[in-house]
């Protein structure tokens, strides 16, 4: 239904339908895109997802994990900066 729905009014059906047929296999599945329905629905308003701020996050968790044992905040910061930096760059 993502590729296929051309506005958010098309895909809005399609995803209460997919929503319905789904509740007897995964209710959790459901339950989450209940809470979320809106933010799922701009999706189809503009195309646009998280996936580069998760990607940041991701990153910032990794340097984390990779200074641990470090005390210093400023060390830990200006990794987080040159990290965000690359991201850009490549």
């Amino acid at each position: 239904m993502f590729e296929t729905a051309s506005e958010w009014s098309e895909a809005l059906f399609k995803l209460l339908d997919w929503m319905v047929d789904a509740k007897a296999y995964s209710n959790d599945s459901v339950g989450t895109l209940c809470r979320w329905f809106g933010q799922v629905l701009n999706y189809f308003e503009n195309g646009t997802t998280n996936g580069i701020v998760e990607g940041i996050n991701n990153r910032l968790k990794f340097i984390k994990r990779l200074g641990f044992g470090c005390s210093n905040f400023d060390n830990f910061e200006l990794k987080g900066a040159i990290c965000h930096i690359e991201t850009i760059l490549y």
